[in-house]
């Protein structure tokens, strides 16, 4: 597999400590879970004409996880 992009990524402290311990139980890297979480969304939420739909609450859950609209 290649990468084409690395994107930065801010998680609050507990997110990140959790983030952590949940990588390394299942032996892996924070960004290995991170990644595989983007793609299993990606896979699930875009149909084939393209459309997106977000499973049931994502609509009212995205602008409250979101920093940049508080």
């Amino acid at each position: 597999m290649s990468f084409s992009s690395q994107l930065p990524l801010r998680l609050d402290k507990e997110t990140d400590v959790r983030l952590g311990r949940l990588a390394k139980s299942i032996g892996t890297t924070k960004s290995g879970i991170i990644r595989m979480l983007a793609q299993t969304f990606v896979e699930q939420c875009i149909d084939k004409h393209g459309r997106v739909t977000l499973p049931p609450d994502w609509q009212r859950h995205l602008p409250e996880r979101d920093e940049r609209s508080k």
